[in-house]
Parts: C-alpha cells; structure tokens; sequence
C-alpha cells in the first residue's frame, strides 16, 4: 500500500477546512443585509409587474442590480419567505467563495508558494467578511475570478461567454472592467476565447438594456444616475484619494496584503525587470478607472459596509492575475530586499491586517466605526434633505476618523476576551502558511 503524496495529501487537508468553513458559514455566520430584504422586495414588484403585463416602465422593480434577482427568483418561485431568500442568497455567495478558493487551488497546484500567497492574503482580506454576506458584491468577485481562470485554462468559449454575460448583470457599469480584466487575462487576443469573452460581454450588456426598460421606460438606470447622486466637482478628488487612502476603509489600508504585493512588483518592475511593465500598468489603470467612476457618485464605499465595497468585485479577480503574471517578479523583488526589511513590512502588515480578524469575530462593533455620529454629520438627514451637509460629513468621515480600526481592534480584543478564539484559529492558519513558506519569505531560496 502507497503512501500518499504530500500534494495529495495537502489537497485532501485543503478540501477539509473548505468544508469545514464552508459548515460553519452555513449554520452559524451568516449575514443577512438590511439592502438585500430590500432587493427581495423589488423582486416582488418585478414579478407582479410581469404577471400585469406591464414591460416597459416598473420603477417599483427598483435600483439593485440584476444578478441577485437572477439566481433569488428560483427561491421566490418556491415560496420562501423574504428572509429565507436572504439567507439563501447569503449561503450561495458563501458557496461560490469557497468553490472559487477550490478552483485557485487547483489551478496553482503547481505553484504552491504564489498559492500560499494568494491564501494569505485572501484569508486576511475584507472577502472573509463578505462570504458570510448576502451583499451581492462578492458573488461578482468570484464570477471574475472564475472567468479569469477560464480564460488563463483555455476553456471553452461557451463556458467564457456565459460566465462574461452573468458577471455583466452583477453591476451597471461593471462590463468594460469584465472586459478589461478578461482582455488581460487572455493569452492572446485573437483568439475564440476572447470572442467569447467579446461575445458574453454583449448579450450581458443587452439583456441589462432590456431590463433597465422594463424598470424605467430608459436603457439606462434612472434612479441610480438621478442628478442628485452624481457627485459635486468639488468632492470627486476627496472621494477619489478617499477609496485608496483614508486610515480606516481606503484600499490600502483594509487589503494590506495586496498593498504589499503591488508595491514590491511595481518596485521590482521599475528597478532592473521591465518585462510585463504594460500588463501591470494595465492592471492599475483598470483600478484607478474604476475608483475614479465610483468617485463620481455619491456612496462610492457602498455606505455602511466593510471598506470600499464596490470595489469588491474587481479587486480579487486582477490579484489573482498580479500573481498569475507577476508572482515571479513579486518572489525576486522580496527576496531581494534586507532580511530584517521583509520582517518589518510582513510585520507591519500583519498588525494593519487584525481589524480583518475581529470583524469576523464581531462585526457589528467592528463595521460601526465607520458610521458613528460626529459633529460634522446631521443625523437623520438624508443626501435629499442636505446635500451640502452630507458631502462635508462623508468628508469628515474619510479624512478626520475619530478612531482607528486597528487601536479599536485592540481594545475589543480586551474587552471580549471571547474573541482570542478567532485570534488563536487565524493564527494557526497564518504561522502554518508562514512556516511552510518560510525559506521564500525569510530566507534567501526562492522557490517558484
């Protein structure tokens, strides 16, 4: 009888915590969101309006993107109360979260270190939080995640086309970054996956045409781009620095892991290996693009939510191609800094990274740091009452945080001496990836 080999035996460990964590979302933490009972709503009106035969102008169908009323109707079709749609949806984005940590798995299986990397960063990113959500956002996530690795595998272009026509109804504006991303994750550009993904792009953004008149009479989303909602010239820069920088929910500070990955690539890109420096900068003005459209509209957090929401769905699908094309150079440039250098910035990452912990141990008290009163604000009020007074608190907010998420970790650490738990289970998995990695990461062997 053969012993089984360590990739073997590793995928079979693998697959267990998935299961494991994949339970655990499903009987014990679940997030049903308050915007979700909302959307389950308008699903109603959309049907009765269907039923009435009235197909061209249902603004009771609402503002919420198509997706999640897509994949809600068969669980409406059956009879389930409001709430069990929800919490239906919740365990299906739970469900894609960790069959697409699956598919990363098996498509890195040859490359364990980038893989190991793509788990730690995951495993200390805002996509923890939002796997317990039913917030539709990261279901988008692990749509473009699995269109990228379709493409990178060569698949079939059905297969590309379909996922590219359902990542296309998961926002309005979401299809030129789907092809954006697709586009560079293709291996070339001319080829039958690319007219897939070409292909998937458009009946998605047709089929979202046919919807927004069946809402609003209009092909485009008439609530949404109400001139109300469109951001003043004077707060779209603020609103802009605001998704990468400010200390509490800025890109940078709420993902550090994936600061720390683009930092060391764009820093060895730009020091002595050129090489893909086009396929990066295309990467971060796919970014920046998408910042600055979010920044032209008035929530471009997502309001109450775990860091910049809406950018939730591209962020993870272009690291998943930063490793996929640059994991080499990543590798290099880190193993080319001082020894006690990469101690510091793994160290000083890991400190920014434990507000990611404790908002899964308590979320609630974790999330409200980012909706406390304070001065600047008039509660109660809403962007149609005081525009002026909404912009100068959201201002307030971004750029003048009354507390830091990290300090405030800390406290509740003390405070709810129950949460060590988490601590205890999130450091296990870290020292583990840590340890078996440490060669690449602490020492001076690179292993690709």
């Amino acid at each position: 009888m053969t012993s089984p080999s360590p990739s073997t035996l590793s995928s079979k460990i693998f697959g267990t915590l998935l299961l494991v964590y994949w339970l655990l979302l499903v009987f014990l933490r679940i997030r049903s969101e308050s915007d979700t009972f909302y959307m389950v709503t308008q699903l109603r009106e959309a049907v009765a309006c269907a039923q009435n035969g009235s197909w061209n102008n249902c603004p009771k169908a609402g503002h919420f993107p198509l997706i999640q009323m897509v994949i809600g109707f068969p669980f409406f079709a059956l009879g389930l109360s409001d709430a069990w749609i929800v919490r239906a949806l919740s365990i299906l984005n739970g469900t894609a979260f960790v069959a697409t940590l699956y598919f990363i798995r098996n498509h890195f299986k040859s490359r364990p270190v980038h893989f190991h990397w793509i788990l730690l960063s995951i495993i200390l990113s805002p996509y923890i939080y939002y796997s317990r959500s039913s917030f539709a956002e990261i279901f988008a996530a692990c749509l473009h995640v699995c269109l990228i690795l379709a493409l990178l595998q060569n698949r079939s272009p059905w297969l590309i086309g379909g996922l590219a026509l359902f990542c296309g109804l998961t926002k309005d504006t979401i299809h030129v970054f789907t092809m954006g991303v697709g586009l560079l994750a293709c291996r070339k550009v001319f080829s039958r996956q690319a007219f897939g993904l070409l292909g998937g792009c458009t009946l998605g953004f047709l089929i979202l045409i046919a919807f927004q008149y069946f809402r609003f009479g209009m092909p485009y989303n008439a609530y949404n781009l109400r001139p109300l909602f469109m951001t003043p010239d004077h707060s779209v820069l603020t609103f802009f620095l605001g998704q990468w920088f400010t200390p509490n929910i800025g890109i940078l500070f709420i993902w550090p892991l994936f600061t720390l990955s683009l930092g060391v690539v764009l820093w060895k890109k730009m020091l002595d290996d050129r090489r893909g420096l086009p396929h990066l900068g295309s990467l971060l003005i796919l970014l920046l693009a998408l910042t600055f459209g979010l920044a032209h509209w008035w929530a471009p957090f997502g309001s109450i939510a775990w860091g910049p929401r809406l950018t939730i769905p591209l962020l993870f699908p272009v690291f998943i191609l930063l490793v996929e094309f640059h994991g080499t150079a990543f590798l290099q440039g880190w193993q080319s800094l001082p020894r006690m250098l990469r101690i510091l910035l793994l160290g000083t990452t890991l400190i920014l990274s434990i507000p990611q912990i404790m908002v899964t141990a308590i979320p609630a008290r974790m999330i409200d740091i980012n909706s406390e009163a304070r001065p600047e604000c008039n509660i109660g009020k809403t962007i149609d009452q005081d525009p002026e007074g909404y912009y100068r608190c959201m201002n307030a907010r971004i750029w003048k945080p009354d507390d830091w998420i990290v300090s405030r970790s800390l406290r509740l650490l003390i405070q709810f001496p129950e949460t060590a738990l988490v601590f205890f289970i999130y450091g296990g998995f870290i020292f583990g990836l840590l340890r078996r990695n440490r060669e690449s990461i602490f020492g001076n062997k690179i292993s690709l």
